[in-house]
């Protein structure tokens, strides 16, 4: 695999990855580490397995006091007293800085050997390690050699749904504010090939961003997609703010949600 170059403190630093293969389902990622920093919470070389029963670390964080990270020292870098929240990119953690490397970096020399076809038919290429990780269906086809699918049909969903979806998979710094236009599409697209995580972060977006003027598309979302806290959420909108609210966007409810709304 090609080495991660990151510039800290700026100057260049070169961390040699490669990828140790044990079996069918489980792989070893390792990221040797020959400076005085944190990779993660760790120290020295970061290794990272891969297989059914394990959670997959989408980011790395590379933590360094610009003071100390230099070639083989021997000085440790303290952090250990300050909160976890604190190593991140935060004004609360003076000499310490956060660089992320998503997967997309980490497999970069590693073959895709999964293609997602959108409803343009673009082939949107990636990798049946992680997207296993984050579906469970596609992770027990992927399990299976006899029904083992190179070609996933999304057609349904256009190129840019997928790409964000993926993005998302593999760790990529992803503001949903920004992808707004795509979250319902991004919606489904999880809840269509059980993406649970990108589904839970879907509706946690939602949640925090519904409003008056929103309301009537989430509703109808939350109604298809049966999800009742978040029907009961923004029923209790509606009701409270019913005066509020454009006349038009109600009366072009379902029927079935105004009887919900209002009746029930």
């Amino acid at each position: 695999m090609k080495p991660i170059q990151k510039h800290l403190n700026g100057q260049r630093r070169i961390f040699k990855c490669y990828i140790k293969k044990y079996k069918a389902c489980e792989v070893t990622l390792v990221v040797e580490n020959p400076y005085d920093l944190r990779i993660g919470d760790k120290e020295g070389n970061f290794e990272l397995v891969l297989n059914d029963g394990y959670d997959i670390n989408r980011t790395l964080n590379f933590i360094f006091d610009p003071s100390t990270v230099i070639k083989n020292s021997q000085i440790p870098l303290s952090v250990e007293s300050r909160p976890d929240s604190a190593l991140s990119m935060s004004s609360t953690l003076e000499n310490a800085f956060a660089s992320k490397i998503s997967l997309y970096d980490i497999l970069a020399d590693c073959k895709e050997d999964v293609v997602f076809i959108s409803s343009e038919k673009n082939r949107i290429p990636s990798h049946s390690i992680v997207i296993a990780k984050h579906s469970k269906s596609l992770a027990n086809l992927f399990a299976n050699p006899k029904k083992f699918l190179t070609e996933i049909a999304a057609t349904d969903f256009n190129t840019e749904t997928i790409i964000a979806a993926l993005d998302f998979c593999y760790g990529k710094p992803v503001s949903f504010k920004q992808q707004e236009s795509l979250m319902k599409n991004i919606l489904k697209f999880a809840q269509h090939f059980g993406f649970t995580e990108l589904s839970e972060a879907s509706w946690d977006y939602f949640k925090e961003n519904v409003g008056l003027n929103n309301v009537c598309k989430i509703i109808q979302l939350a109604d298809l997609c049966k999800n009742m806290q978040m029907k009961e959420k923004c029923k209790q909108i509606i009701i409270e703010n019913k005066a509020e609210i454009e006349q038009a966007k109600l009366e072009a409810l379902p029927k079935n949600i105004l009887f919900d709304v209002f009746v029930l």
